[in-house]
């Protein structure tokens, strides 16, 4: 949580909105008295983590569209096709990598 003047948030708007994007609170001050609090808005559009959404801005990460079902997580793991585990598959690919 950021607590800030009214003129310094006047001065430095676009920082703090940066601040705000990333998921703080900021609370607003009239002189010495809290007057108004700042906050991403919260809907099913946005993510639970904000950096997400920075990451996909620059194109690092692509976001998805729908949630996972329920019991995703129980699901079994496709086997791999070499019969290896997918540690040695890494350190094969890491070794052949440095060929």
């Amino acid at each position: 949580m950021i607590v800030a003047k009214i003129a310094q948030i006047k001065n430095q708007f676009s920082m703090y909105i940066q601040k705000v994007k990333l998921g703080e609170i900021i609370i607003v001050y009239d002189r010495d008295e809290p007057v108004a609090q700042i906050e991403m808005i919260k809907d099913s559009t946005r993510s639970k983590l904000p950096q997400f959404h920075e990451l996909a801005k620059r194109g690092i990460l692509k976001l998805g569209k729908n949630n996972l079902k329920k019991d995703f997580f129980k699901e079994k793991l496709p086997e791999l096709k070499t019969g290896k585990s997918l540690s040695e598959e890494l350190i094969e690919e890491r070794r052949e990598s440095k060929r």
